[in-house]
């Protein structure tokens, strides 16, 4: 998220300094061309991160604008009621919807092996929900792999928070999985309060879940 709203600015003062450099190497010599071996590596090296840069602006532009249109649609979904969530559990493979949490604080968590932000926080879900899981409150954690494939990876790191496994984020407005990690927070009459792009650490989730007790 980090580089998504400051990436362009980042980009551009990089493609600007690269412009100087190219500048100041050519500019006393004849036809504005660099002299020697060193001026010629160095303009070109500079030649390419502006090329390359230019395409990472126009791609970070293009996402920026998708994950504006997510995120919007993120926002509608505040103060609703959750979408009916179906789900195996990775444990025993039975199937479970989010209704059956309804009364609890719910913390529902979109994540997949291969996010490395999303395998940063979940130790932190899985304090959290050691620590509250007796005050009514409940964490699962969603991914759309496979049931194999998650099975493996709680070999290596286990989950005390559920775990579970879906076909799709389809019951969603907006493409969740491009966004993940993202959590969503409802209270206890199943009413989305809140979402959280991005890996959080056990404070800050500590802090949002608290309220609703």
């Amino acid at each position: 998220m980090f580089f998504l709203e400051w990436g362009q600015l980042i980009i551009g003062i990089v493609i600007i300094i690269c412009l100087g450099v190219i500048h100041a190497i050519g500019k006393n010599n004849k036809y504005h061309l660099p002299k020697g071996l060193l001026g010629w590596s160095i303009a070109i090296l500079s030649f390419l991160f502006v090329s390359f840069s230019a395409l990472a602006f126009v791609g970070i532009t293009i996402e920026k604008k998708t994950t504006g249109i997510i995120l919007h649609q993120f926002e509608d979904l505040k103060g609703k009621k959750a979408p009916f969530i179906y789900f195996n559990l990775v444990s025993d493979n039975s199937e479970h919807d989010l209704e059956e949490y309804y009364g609890k604080v719910i913390l529902v968590n979109i994540w997949a092996t291969w996010c490395a932000p999303c395998l940063k926080e979940l130790p932190d879900l899985n304090q959290l929900y050691n620590y509250y899981k007796d005050e009514e409150f409940v964490v699962i954690a969603l991914s759309d792999e496979s049931r194999d494939k998650i099975l493996d990876f709680s070999k290596r790191y286990p989950f005390d928070c559920i775990s579970g496994y879906v076909n799709g984020f389809d019951w969603f407005s907006g493409d969740v999985g491009a966004a993940r990690p993202v959590t969503f927070l409802i209270d206890k009459k199943g009413i989305i309060q809140d979402y959280f792009t991005g890996a959080y650490n056990y404070d800050f989730f500590e802090s949002k879940v608290k309220n609703y007790f």
